[in-house]
């Protein structure tokens, strides 16, 4: 994996230990160099959702990707600088009462424990968040935003400011297996019904606010 590039673009330096702060600091700056989009899926060339392609993707091409691609290689890049990273099965929904993870999950999730605390970390949800957030029932405030995790039967729900791009995402406890992404990323980049493919998203995120 193109690792350096990778640092190199996010704008930091490999850390010697794995940190709450530099965690912190890589997504911010995720947040801001990396952009979600889906331009590639509307130009026909939608990529892998493969970890290691996803990084090099995003080190050699200066291209950035959409939720799987973005959450995939940040993982595999926290995995390789030691932090324990893992990753779940996760539906954004707009409207109550969307059926949740069937037929396939539309959102890779990522949690990080560190210093014996759970982190919810997401660099693939377009306009939030802009920085970890505790993996527990609370409420916040980033910048303009209001946020809440709420705990779930099996997993837990990313609540989004009621002025944001989707209502929440909902992730399970469970670790999501290989191969598990791999008919929904077919389905969201390539179905003429998707979400993905009839919409050009291009959010980013510039402190404390968001642009679109």
């Amino acid at each position: 994996m193109e690792l350096d590039g990778y640092l190199a673009r996010l704008g930091l330096d490999r850390p010697s230990t794995p940190t709450l702060d530099w965690l912190f600091a890589a997504q911010r700056a995720h947040m801001e160099r990396v952009p979600y989009t889906t331009v590639d899926i509307h130009v026909g060339r939608p990529g892998s959702i493969d970890p290691v392609a996803c990084v090099n993707r995003i080190a050699r091409t200066g291209r950035t990707g959409y939720c799987l691609q973005l959450n995939g290689a940040f993982a595999a890049l926290l995995a390789s600088l030691g932090y324990e990273v893992t990753r779940h099965r996760g539906h954004v929904w707009t409207e109550p009462g969307e059926t949740r993870f069937e037929p396939n999950p539309n959102h890779l999730a990522l949690s990080v424990t560190i210093d014996d605390a759970d982190w919810f970390v997401d660099v693939g949800l377009g306009d939030a968040p802009y920085e970890p957030l505790p993996l527990a029932d609370t409420s916040l405030e980033q910048g303009p935003c209001r946020y809440a995790i709420e705990r779930l039967d099996a997993g837990w729900r990313f609540r989004h400011d009621p002025g944001g791009s989707f209502t929440a995402m909902d992730f399970e406890d469970a670790v999501a297996g290989p191969g598990v992404f791999d008919l929904g990323h077919v389905e969201m980049s390539t179905s003429p019904t998707s979400n993905f493919v009839t919409n050009v998203t291009v959010p980013g995120a510039t402190p404390p606010g968001w642009t679109s």
